[in-house]
């Protein structure tokens, strides 16, 4: 359809301008990640997503595809304010699309203070403070009852397995890994796709 074919044009061009003029382009998610996000919101259902760490936005324009049409809303987040330009330029003509610049965490919280919920919420954000989002999430209320919640990196090149003394954010993820994995309010699921992906919905 000319819709799908607009999309794939989009996600081609950002990902250019992104691999020729943005430091620490490595950071871009696959095409195949960015599809696999699209997928997990169209099959959740989701009607509103909001992310930690956009980069550029690449993987945000990815999920915009599978929300509603009508009815859809994505926020996303990020500290780096270069690339939130990039950003802002890529999905300012998509009106369920809204970019914040500021800390994830500050932002989490206000919206929790202003009673939102999101159906899926996707963390691609400090590796340190992943155990933070998640209490947001599910300990303060910001995900959806039936919600998805996605963390990005968790297996983090596989240091996590053995994580050296100075490897601060694989000692950390690693902690954090084995936290949610014996949390008895959530079901976990680690895809060793990637860098690993986890999925955490409420039991």
């Amino acid at each position: 359809s000319s819709t799908r074919l607009n999309c794939h044009n989009a996600l081609q061009a950002l990902r250019a301008e992104t691999l020729s003029s943005i430091p620490r382009a490595h950071m871009l998610a696959s095409p195949q990640q960015g599809a696999f996000l699209q997928r997990l919101v169209r099959m959740s259902r989701a009607e509103s997503v909001i992310e930690f760490g956009t980069f550029t936005g690449y993987s945000a324009l990815c999920m915009l595809e599978g929300l509603p049409r009508r009815h859809g809303k994505l926020v996303t987040c990020d500290v780096d304010v270069a690339a939130l330009e990039v950003a802002r330029r890529h999905l300012s003509c998509d009106p369920r699309a809204e970019v914040l610049a500021g800390d994830g965490l500050k932002i989490a919280r206000e919206y929790v203070a202003r009673g939102a919920k999101f159906d899926l919420i996707y963390v691609d954000a400090n590796k340190r403070a992943y155990a933070d989002y998640f209490e947001v999430a599910i300990g303060a209320g910001l995900l959806s009852q039936h919600g998805l919640l996605v963390f990005d990196n968790t297996l983090f090149k596989l240091r996590v397995l053995c994580p050296g003394s100075k490897e601060r954010i694989a000692s950390s993820i690693s902690r954090f890994n084995a936290q949610i994995a014996n949390d008895e309010r959530v079901d976990v699921t680690v895809l060793p796709l990637w860098d690993g992906i986890t999925l955490v919905q409420r039991r």
